[in-house]
């Protein structure tokens, strides 16, 4: 069974290249939210957005490359690779890995006990689990 492990802020900066790699290993597609800046009459309001997600695209070695080149976090409207776009989810099939905000940073990784263990092992630092009580 897998359960979702957040990776958050200096902690996802630090093990950012670790998460690519399993991302990477793991994934064999990827959806990217693609950002229109909102236009009323005239006017062209960058700070409000309306969010599209692309069609889900194989993960090539394009795509790839150009990950590599900008890391995970690469962000609206700053990115020269990933323009008018953020947060890439991945996935195995049709099976969600992992999906990334980023402009936050967190990464979210579903990931088996085994799985986690061995990240963990590499050096990626979770966030606590919080458990509410409602």
């Amino acid at each position: 069974m897998k359960e979702e492990s957040v990776i958050s802020y200096e902690n996802a900066k630090n093990s950012e290249p670790i998460a690519r790699k399993f991302l990477f290993k793991k994934s064999n597609f990827v959806q990217i939210m693609e950002i229109k800046p909102i236009t009323v009459g005239p006017l062209t309001i960058i700070r409000k957005k309306k969010r599209i997600p692309t069609e889900k695209m194989e993960l090539t070695d394009e795509i790839r490359a150009k990950i590599d080149k900008e890391g995970l976090f690469f962000d609206y409207p700053n990115s020269r690779l990933f323009k008018n776009m953020e947060d890439p989810v991945f996935y195995n099939n049709d099976e969600m890995i992992g999906k990334v905000i980023t402009h936050e940073p967190i990464v979210y990784l579903l990931l088996a006990s085994a799985e986690k263990t061995e990240l963990e092992k590499q050096g990626v630092i979770f966030d606590p689990v919080v458990i509410s009580a409602s």
